[in-house]
């Protein structure tokens, strides 16, 4: 597994845990257990984090935005946290390219997420997240599977 994929992972399983217990973000650091985990993914995963909760109310008013006939209420954390990742990602990290963040969302979602086709409504949310903040048209969707594996 590539090194930002895992941190993506690591990422979202701290991200889970604070929504679901409310502790601060360097408590669940401090204490998660990253096991065997390289040492560039959990630097990673943590500035995913930092980057998130630092960001959130903005994360969160743009994923809003493009919800079409869903209510944030209903979604679920898991996929609320993989939203939230891409997002910021989508937003702030400009290097990375929009194929392989989308990618990555919808394979985490597939994974992790909480339906089993979770990763339609992902995948579709940070569509049109893509075409507004990073002026993209649907013409991506075409190379999406072609894009480079050395970006994840």
């Amino acid at each position: 597994m590539k090194i930002r994929e895992k941190g993506r992972e690591k990422a979202l399983q701290i991200l889970y845990e604070k929504d679901i217990t409310m502790k601060d973000l360097e408590t669940i650091i401090k204490n998660f257990d990253f096991d065997d985990t390289p040492e560039d993914s959990i630097i990673y995963a943590i500035s995913v984090c930092e980057g998130v909760e630092d960001n959130i109310d903005n994360l969160d008013e743009i994923i809003k935005e493009h919800l079409i006939d869903w209510e944030w209420d209903r979604i679920l954390y898991v996929d609320r946290n993989i939203l939230r990742i891409a997002t910021y990602e989508l937003i702030y990290k400009k290097d990375i390219p929009t194929a392989v963040i989308i990618d990555q969302a919808v394979r985490i979602s597939k994974k992790f997420g909480s339906f089993s086709d979770s990763y339609k409504f992902i995948n579709g949310i940070l569509g049109r997240i893509a075409e507004k903040y990073r002026n993209e048209k649907k013409a991506w969707s075409k190379n999406f599977w072609n894009c480079s594996r050395s970006w994840l």
